[in-house]
């Protein structure tokens, strides 16, 4: 009886945490090999198709507030707390599963303090679910925005039509502006450009001038360096002091601007890349001609008749504004900008978008490969998953610090086997962390009891999403022989076109792509570095697609992520009836050309043929909606095998979406399969972002090379 009490409690305490499967180490046995992956070798037969595994959300995370628009991606991350019920997994698993994983984990980061003037205390940066904040512009104006997962309103002022735009010659004549489809260009041709009257008229004069707040600009910067932007139009410039400028990125991070004087001008800072919407406080605009000596717009409130912009940037990319906006909303304050500052001087180390998404199967360069060292008795190594022919570089997780081979590793020649070195600066797992215990060999707090590091122990292993676990997982750039692809039997997806003609069609010929993408807290976003706000900031993995596609084709491509973490697939099925699901109703979704789908992670106890009976039945009710919707099937990673209720009957059900797929000719991406044969070569700490069921940055680059290879063919 105090056995069965026991093991009840157990079951209990795994259930407080949200979804995932079973036991059990995956197996070493062989792998279909490289061109199997997702369908063997790929024919112009509508049931070849690649095995490709999904994920599903490992760990759950919190809901967001506010009614997201309907084009934005609404999806959740991990943080603690956030209980689910446990079931024992059916007969002939090896252990009972929880049906959700652990909905949240640790959200200790600490918060900075602004640097600037905003009042209130800042809140975390990170979006509390990952979601896609691009423009919704309703009939009546109001203009849709966010930041982290909450939805906020102002009111058009401008869409640059109906007014007048001038884009003759800009102050001293240095760089220029264009208009092109519905979108102002500033090009400072590596200088600045300038203008007071850019556009005029246009209802500006109508918006609710006297209890806004703040001054919304929809703004994308294209260069690859930073760029400064002011705004000054009738009687208004930027100013020095006042409120937190804040950047609203579209991925639901949100940060406040540093102002700095540039070309006579207080300056907005525009990270490389940003796009999002630049929130601009009343109290930071000033009025009359000088902008040193000049009154508070505030005393006035006078309406604007004309906008202009002034745009400083070493690059000659264009810098974009769209939408201009007023809100009388109150916003949070957000922590500063990150820094973000490299220390990497070596002339070989490179790490571009495309590197980042390039299949590595196509490559024989490994580009930052994670890596963790594991103490073994008095041994401390890590294993890459190729032998390499020289390694390039090894730097930290943040890709900020280069360490250096003969000081901090040696790399054993001949193998792919690196070794930690007596001083080294490079930190490692000492021997039993990874199984929940302090140095001293004592075990850590058991979940939910999260201790000053943010960690704890759950089934059995170290669940933690914090700086312990990330700083750990270093990078290696290295080359490698090509060949090893094969004779290793890695896994991997091939091209299936033919599975995908209309989505292959439209990209060619640079038309509209709408993609769905659904799933779990893996497909949500779960514990990339971005949705974590720290360095690199990789996107999250919907973002990662949608940047590789619009690589490849000029067409309007769009992508809109309902993922929920936590969700089982029948929780998915739901969604999709009338009423919804948990506050979520996704019965009216249409106009979508592709869906892709990756359920599984907290199906741990369900048997594979219920399985893909559930998403069969969640693909034909987005058919119902959308009838000629193509789709890409996605089974998911392999849980930690040591992490007991977590590994259940994921492993089985590869097979099964492979066969439903092949039978109605959707494209299929193993996942799992692609993982399990990963960690023959790799430590799972090298792989995972939570230690349970959430992949690292790594992994989450192997799914979205995975994932477009299935419908993108590389050279």
């Amino acid at each position: 009886m105090r056995k069965i009490l026991v093991y009840a409690v157990l079951l209990m305490l795994i259930c407080s945490l949200a979804a995932c499967a079973g036991e059990s180490a995956p197996s070493a046995t062989a792998q279909p090999t490289a061109l199997q992956t997702g369908a063997n070798t790929q024919t112009n037969s509508p049931s070849a198709g690649n095995t490709l595994q999904g994920t599903q959300s490992a760990l759950p995370s919190p809901t967001p507030t506010g009614n997201l628009p309907s084009s934005t991606i609404s999806g959740s991350e991990l943080s603690p707390s956030q209980s689910g019920s446990l079931t024992p997994a059916p007969s002939g698993s090896q252990v009972s599963a929880p049906t959700k994983a652990p909905t949240k984990t640790p959200t200790k980061t600490p918060t900075k303090t602004p640097t600037s003037t905003g009042a209130g205390p800042t809140v975390p940066v990170q979006p509390s679910a990952p979601v896609n904040w691009e423009p919704v512009i309703d009939k009546d104006g109001t203009y849709h925005f966010g930041i982290g997962a909450k939805e906020y309103t102002g009111k058009l002022l401008t869409d640059f039509t109906g007014g007048k735009i001038d884009t003759d010659d800009t102050y001293m004549n240095v760089g220029r502006y264009e208009f092109v489809n519905g979108t102002l260009k500033a090009y400072t041709d590596g200088n600045f450009v300038d203008k007071y009257d850019n556009f005029t008229g246009g209802g500006l004069s109508k918006g609710q001038y006297s209890t806004a707040k703040y001054a919304g600009v929809r703004v994308k910067n294209n260069n690859d360096t930073d760029a400064w932007f002011h705004l000054q139009g009738s009687g208004i410039f930027l100013g020095e002091k006042g409120q937190d400028v804040i950047l609203a990125y579209d991925d639901g991070r949100a940060y406040a601007a540093p102002v700095q004087e540039h070309t006579s001008r207080w300056c907005i800072k525009l990270p490389s890349g940003f796009e999002g919407t630049v929130l601009i406080p009343v109290s930071r605009l000033y009025s009359g001609p000088d902008m040193n000596t000049s009154s508070a717009w505030t005393n006035s409130r006078t309406p604007w008749t004309q906008l202009g912009f002034h745009v400083t940037c070493s690059g000659t990319a264009s810098v974009d504004f769209r939408y201009v906006f007023l809100t009388d909303k109150t916003l949070p304050a957000v922590e500063a900008l990150p820094n973000n500052p490299s220390n990497i001087t070596n002339p070989e180390y490179s790490y571009t978008d495309e590197q980042r998404i390039t299949p590595f199967w196509k490559s024989s360069i490994m580009y930052n490969e994670c890596l963790t060292f594991e103490q073994s008795g008095s041994k401390i190594s890590g294993t890459l998953l190729f032998v390499p022919k020289r390694i390039i570089a090894v730097v930290d997780a943040q890709l900020q610090n280069e360490y250096i081979e003969g000081k901090d590793y040696r790399w054993i020649e001949g193998t792919n086997k690196i070794e930690w070195l007596n001083g080294s600066a490079i930190p490692y797992y000492y021997e039993g962390a990874l199984l929940g215990k302090n140095e001293n060999g004592s075990y850590i707090n058991d979940y939910p009891n999260w201790d000053s590091l943010s960690r704890c122990r759950l089934a059995g292993v170290l669940y933690c999403a914090d700086k312990f676990l990330w700083e750990k997982q270093i990078n290696v750039t290295y080359e490698y022989d090509l060949s090893q692809v094969a004779s290793k039997g890695i896994i991997y997806t091939q091209y299936q076109g033919s599975r995908l003609p209309n989505t292959v069609k439209k990209l060619n010929n640079n038309q509209d792509l709408k993609v769905l993408f659904y799933g779990d807290s893996i497909f949500a976003g779960g514990d990339s570095s971005s949705s974590r706000n720290r360095a690199p900031y990789m996107p999250n993995m919907d973002r990662l697609l949608l940047d590789g596609l619009k690589a490849r084709s000029s067409g309007n491509i769009s992508l809109k992520n309902i993922s929920v973490g936590g969700w089982t697939a029948e929780n998915g099925l739901a969604a999709l009836q009338s009423g919804g699901y948990d506050g979520r109703d996704y019965s009216a979704l249409s106009g979508y050309d592709l869906l892709i789908l990756s359920f599984g992670m907290n199906n741990a106890a369900t048997d594979a043929k219920t399985f893909a009976d559930t998403t069969q039945k969640i693909v034909q009710a987005v058919k119902k909606k959308n009838p000629n919707i193509e789709v890409v099937l996605v089974s998911c990673m392999a849980p930690n095998p040591q992490a007991a209720g977590f590994y259940g009957n994921q492993q089985y059900f590869g097979a099964a979406l492979k066969q439903l797929a092949d039978n109605n000719s959707y494209a299929f991406v193993d996942m799992f399969a692609v993982h399990k044969k990963i960690l023959e070569f790799k430590n799972y700490s090298a792989t995972t972002g939570n230690g349970i069921n959430h992949p690292n940055d790594w992994l989450i680059r192997i799914y979205a090379q995975n994932i477009l290879s299935a419908m993108v063919e590389f050279e």
